[in-house]
């Protein structure tokens, strides 16, 4: 066992703070327009789902190799209704009246379902693809919304970002020559940006959480992921020189847990169970707030800015005087790596 492995061991048995739902708030938007229209995403992007899944056979695929789209909706389900982008606001709005790609979204779900409705899982490598599939249903969801706003209001500033994975999985980063692999990025991507992308390659400069997943689903599932994630977050401390903390997500069969990792404290949720209606919700829940929260609550210093051109960090800080409450001067310092 190497010293990395042992520190991150050590961590988990000693330091690591669990079922801690409250970190979960830390990345709720600051805005209130931004959280209202959150809320509205996670509460349509949830029903839309589960209207969908209701549709799904009683015994779902159980191998990669039954991962393609075999099966078909019914007549009545709402994969085959009309879609029409409606007021955001309208209390007769049906789930999937804001979504207006219908072949993508229906991807995207055929696939995730094959998590969340496996009962065994023989490969841990097969459930990236599924995951990856609900993280992008999400930023499908609200990339459709935003569009649909853009284009209905003056206000074009609705949206932060869209949360996207990596579409390689298990893999090194280019930024490091250490062997530590991600299993899976979370990056930011503009509300513009293609989300089937084929070719996501995301290093540790880039994201701004990392996803390990395990097949097993017990307590021994959540410590192996968890001390790949700390080693992960490690080297995005390394590379990401504004770093103030990291966020990680942890799959053990179908239970996703959130991770924190901070200077002084390392904080993890309590499980949400992904076979369930609420786990599902509460997933989404986290996805839809990383889209629409501040660039601070993601763990960048807002402070701090590299500067091209001069390849160096630049570092505001209050003056003297701004400290003593005189005004809002600010001096500048700059290093380089």
């Amino acid at each position: 066992m190497t010293e990395m492995h042992k520190e991150a061991n050590a961590c988990y048995e000693q330091c690591l703070e669990k079922d801690q739902d409250s970190i979960l708030s830390l990345a709720r938007p600051l805005d209130h327009g931004r959280l209202v229209l959150a809320q509205e995403i996670i509460k349509e992007a949830a029903q839309f789902m589960e209207l969908y899944l209701d549709t799904a056979p009683s015994s779902p695929a159980q191998s990669a190799d039954e991962m393609g789209d075999t099966d078909k909706p019914r007549p009545d389900s709402p994969m085959q209704q009309s879609s029409t982008l409606t007021d955001p606001g309208s209390s007769t709005q049906r789930a999937g009246d804001i979504v207006d790609n219908r072949t993508l979204l229906k991807e995207k779900l055929d696939r995730a379902r094959k998590w969340i409705l496996w009962q065994t899982i023989s490969n841990e490598k097969v459930m990236y693809g599924p995951i990856g599939a609900f993280i992008e249903y999400v930023a499908l969801i609200v990339q459709e919304k935003l569009t649909y706003l853009a284009d209905s209001s003056s206000d074009n500033d609705l949206g932060r970002r869209l949360v996207l994975p990596s579409t390689k999985f298990d893999y090194n980063s280019s930024d490091t020559d250490d062997t530590m692999r991600i299993g899976m990025g979370l990056a930011r991507a503009n509300i513009s940006d293609p989300i089937d992308d084929n070719c996501r390659r995301v290093s540790y400069d880039e994201v701004f959480a990392v996803l390990e997943a395990k097949r097993k689903g017990d307590d021994d599932g959540f410590k192996d992921a968890f001390k790949r994630l700390y080693m992960n977050a490690r080297e995005m401390y390394q590379q990401q020189h504004n770093l103030r903390f990291a966020w990680g997500v942890t799959v053990s069969d179908r239970l996703v847990r959130v991770c924190h990792f901070g200077h002084d404290r390392t904080i993890s949720s309590c499980h949400m169970d992904v076979s369930t209606p609420k786990g599902r919700r509460s997933f989404i829940e986290v996805l839809a707030n990383w889209s629409f929260c501040e660039e601070s609550q993601l763990g960048r210093d807002p402070t701090m800015e590299y500067l091209h051109d001069l390849r160096c960090w630049q570092i505001a800080c209050a003056s003297e005087k701004g400290c003593m409450g005189e005004g809002a001067d600010v001096n500048y310092y700059y290093f380089s790596t």
